[in-house]
């Protein structure tokens, strides 16, 4: 959590929303590199059997698993109790992760 609260803090703007022409490979890797780190983390078993595909289809797995996770994070993680229904739905569709 914490290596995604300071990439969060390095991020341009805070972490707000660039917008779709300014994102470049460069950033769309960093991303994906994040999202291979986060399922190593919290799913390894899973994370190594992604070992066995091709790299752009176990970055693609990589994602939908961290997507997965942060929208399953906002309905029953451990401040989901205290999150409203807006403040749940804004973090998610701004695409600004939130812990």
């Amino acid at each position: 959590m914490w290596r995604c609260i300071d990439l969060h803090r390095r991020l341009p703007n805070g972490g707000a929303p660039q917008q779709a022409s300014r994102w470049t490979p460069a950033t769309l890797e960093e991303a994906y590199q994040r999202c291979g780190q986060v399922t190593s983390e919290f799913a390894k078993t899973f994370y190594l059997g992604t070992q066995l595909m091709t790299p752009i289809q176990a970055k693609s797995i990589w994602a939908i698993y961290v997507w997965c996770r942060r929208t399953d994070e906002l309905v029953d993680g451990p401040n989901a109790n205290k999150i409203t229904p807006k403040a749940r739905h804004t973090p998610l569709l701004s695409c600004r992760p939130q812990n």
